[in-house]
């Protein structure tokens, strides 16, 4: 099942991208069309990442799906993402000294966040 799935990723990102650490400060988004985003992830330099499952959908409706979740991630500010991280871990943690702490074996500077 698509959710099984999920699962596992949330679980094992460092499984998945074996060339990119990133770390999910997010699931089951809502996002101002009504869909939700399956898993939200930052990559080291601050940059959202998108992991949307699909199963049984026509490339039309996954290209259109994946336009509507690249509008919506693009316009999030650090505000936003910080919020979106705080719900998800549901703990009195700011994303930023959580990415510090996550990230701290990669040495990156000047973070841009979302850009």
């Amino acid at each position: 099942m698509e959710s099984d799935l999920e699962n596992i990723l949330e679980k094992n990102p460092d499984y998945f991208f074996k060339t990119l650490r990133v770390m999910i400060i997010g699931r089951q988004i809502s996002t101002n069309f009504n869909t939700f985003i399956d898993l939200l992830e930052i990559d080291t330099s601050g940059n959202t990442l998108v992991i949307e499952l699909m199963r049984g959908r026509t490339p039309r409706e996954t290209l259109s799906q994946l336009l509507e979740y690249a509008s919506f991630v693009e316009t999030l500010d650090y505000e936003q993402l910080n919020e979106i991280f705080k719900n998800y871990y549901e703990e009195d943690i700011e994303l930023e000294s959580y990415y510090n702490e996550y990230f701290k074996e990669e040495k990156v500077e000047n973070i841009s966040w979302n850009k």
